[in-house]
């Protein structure tokens, strides 16, 4: 099955660090998507392998990204699907039941250009919400209701650099921090020896940043969750209030 290695970290360093931790089996192919200076980077390689060659030859210069494998089949072919501007860009590990309706759909209503893969469908559909002026976690929470199967999506929204937002159904996510990362791994064969990682709930968005991990419920319940010196969880929070609100 493809996978999904998403990080946020202090520096481009760490961040490429938790974006090597990518497998690929033969049959599937690797990318990278960054924003860098107000632009959209995609790299994309014939194997994870290839693309940790590709890191170790020209560096990515930010500390926000998404490594992800996709099948051979779908892998290389171009992303600019888009009938309409990027509010932000996906990645998708598993499958999606209802992909089928929900492309069409999106075909019709100008949003997609014939053709579109996986990823795009999922993509257009959070910047439907994002168009709608809902923040970016709102939006990936109501792209998530739309979706059924076993998946885990990653998303970055160029108006929120800091911070990438994770999500699954069905399908198990570890998240929690690597070599000085925030990061998200869809497969537990990536998972190196000593990292902080736990499970992502079902249904739960995760919020990667440099500094925490923010895990968010459908009743709008928040954890914080830090790195190393601090508890793994430490507490559990409304949305809206912070840490130093419920100690004062």
């Amino acid at each position: 099955m493809n996978a999904i290695a998403a990080a946020a970290a202090w520096d481009a360093a760490a961040a490429q660090r938790a974006c090597a931790l990518l497998t690929s089996s033969p049959q599937e192919r690797a990318r990278l998507l960054f924003f860098q200076d107000n632009s959209l980077h995609d790299r994309r390689a014939h194997s994870a392998d290839a693309l940790r060659a590709q890191l170790a030859e020209s560096p990515i210069q930010t500390a926000v990204a998404l490594a992800y494998t996709c099948p051979a089949e779908r892998g290389l072919s171009a992303s600019g699907s888009f009938a309409t501007p990027r509010y932000s860009v996906t990645a998708l590990a598993g499958t999606i039941a209802n992909l089928r309706p929900l492309r069409k759909h999106m075909i019709a209503s100008g949003w997609l250009d014939q053709g579109a893969d996986e990823d795009a469908v999922v993509a257009a559909l959070v910047d439907f919400y994002l168009r709608k002026a809902k923040q970016p976690l709102d939006a990936v929470r109501a792209a998530l209701r739309k979706l059924q199967g076993a998946f885990a999506i990653a998303v970055i929204v160029p108006d929120s650099p800091a911070s990438t937002f994770v999500a699954s159904k069905n399908l198990n996510v570890l998240v929690g921090f690597v070599d000085g990362a925030a990061c998200a791994l869809s497969d537990a064969r990536m998972r190196p020896s000593g990292a902080e990682l736990a499970p992502l709930q079902a249904d739960d968005v995760a919020i990667l940043t440099p500094r925490q991990i923010v895990l968010t419920d459908f009743d709008g319940m928040q954890i914080v969750k830090h790195s190393r010196s601090a508890p793994l969880f430490e507490l559990s929070l409304p949305a809206g209030q912070t840490n130093a609100d419920a100690r004062a």
